[in-house]
């Protein structure tokens, strides 16, 4: 039950000059009504001889009004009553939908859940995603500028699944406009009506995942400039059970950080541990569980060649990188994965404090047993 109105307002209804002011103001807000003659227009006392009830009128303006803003849903009866469709869509947006906490979702699904408690509206307003540093942005009744450096426009979207991949790019542009990779930013719905802000929701915040690789994959140069890294945190070496992933597509020209299937949002975890670096190297689909353990699963998913090299000790693999001083290799043990070019070892490691690079035969094997495959140059 709405607290809008008492009684019924428009035609054939009760009017009490109250309800009649409320139902103005809505529409006014609304950007549904430009009078030109007051709503209530006064009464003849010949009028009301005839008919002692008559005490007011409201005008042709105003009624049609109401007939106008109840056409954009398709149904047109020129009255506005107390628990009807015609109030609540008045009231909501006058006042705005609720948005609900937004959480992170899988990034095939879109990568985040944001939605709101209200009603999809019909042209001419437009419901947008409005993003800033500040819960204080797009104040009502503002002119809004600037709307696609700032904003998403929502309009027709299922309120409870707004972000999609689709739109998905023009959400992690805004993050890159805002320079707030890794940060948190204010999320608000804004309803829009001739790029004016009638009204807004409530503010949530939004996490934005780390800055994203933007270099290219899928070449023996990636391993040493991805493991330099780029313009972005210095990446770091994020745990053996806890490796991050760069995301095997990109999206808008750039590769994302994640874990889970989910966005990575913490600077901290900016990076990978040894297996992921190399399937970042390769853009590795993580769905395919190539990383998930040891290197026999990784050369699998590379199509990497036996080469005699099955559980050898360091003696043997010094004199084979001797032999074959050209060429690109995985190579790993029970405990450790890395990646030989041309002689030399590329590694993400925890001892190392990250990517580091050494000769193949000044690498320190230990006493462990390491098994080698060739990898073509095309993987």
């Amino acid at each position: 039950m709405n607290q809008w109105i008492r009684e019924s307002v428009g035609k054939n209804a009760v009017n009490d000059p109250t309800d009649v002011e409320v139902v103005e103001n809505l529409l006014l807000e609304a950007g549904a009504y430009s009078p030109m003659l007051p709503s209530i227009e006064p009464v003849s006392p010949m009028e009301v001889d005839q008919n002692p009830l008559c005490v007011q009128h409201l005008s042709g303006d105003f009624i049609q009004a109401i007939e106008d803003f109840q056409s954009l849903w398709g149904f047109v009866d020129g009255r506005v009553d107390r628990d009807g469709a015609t109030i609540r869509r008045l009231g909501q947006i006058t006042t705005g939908p609720i948005l609900s906490p937004i959480s992170m979702d899988r990034i095939t699904r879109g990568g985040y859940k944001i939605s709101y408690i209200g009603e999809t509206l019909p042209f001419p307003y437009r419901q947008l995603l409005g993003v800033s540093r500040s819960a204080y942005a797009f104040p009502d009744g503002s002119q809004l500028v600037d709307e696609s450096k700032f904003c998403i426009d929502l309009t027709g979207r299922n309120p409870n699944d707004l972000i999609d991949v689709d739109n998905l790019p023009h959400l992690l542009d805004l993050f890159r406009r805002w320079s707030s990779w890794g940060l948190e930013l204010s999320c608000k719905i804004l309803v829009v009506r001739s790029g004016s802000i009638i009204s807004s929701s409530n503010s949530e915040a939004i996490k934005c995942p780390v800055q994203p690789y933007e270099g290219e994959l899928k070449s023996p140069s990636t391993a040493v400039k991805l493991g330099i890294g780029d313009n972005g945190p210095r990446f770091t070496y994020t745990g053996i059970q806890t490796g991050r992933m760069l995301h095997h597509k990109k999206i808008d020209g750039k590769y994302f950080f994640k874990y889970g299937g989910l966005f990575e949002t913490s600077n901290l975890m900016r990076g990978f541990n040894c297996i992921t670096y190399i399937g970042a190297v390769f853009a590795v689909d993580s769905a395919s569980r190539a990383m998930s353990y040891r290197g026999g699963e990784l050369a699998k998913y590379l199509k990497a060649e036996k080469c005699g090299m099955e559980s050898k000790k360091s003696a043997e693999i010094k004199e084979f990188f001797a032999e074959n001083p050209k060429g690109m290799y995985l190579m790993w043990s029970m405990g450790h994965v890395v990646l030989v070019i041309d002689g030399v070892v590329h590694e993400f490691s925890q001892s190392k404090g990250g990517y580091a690079s050494t000769k193949a035969a000044n690498w320190g094997y230990g006493i462990h047993f390491y098994t080698i495959r060739k990898l073509k140059l095309n993987t």
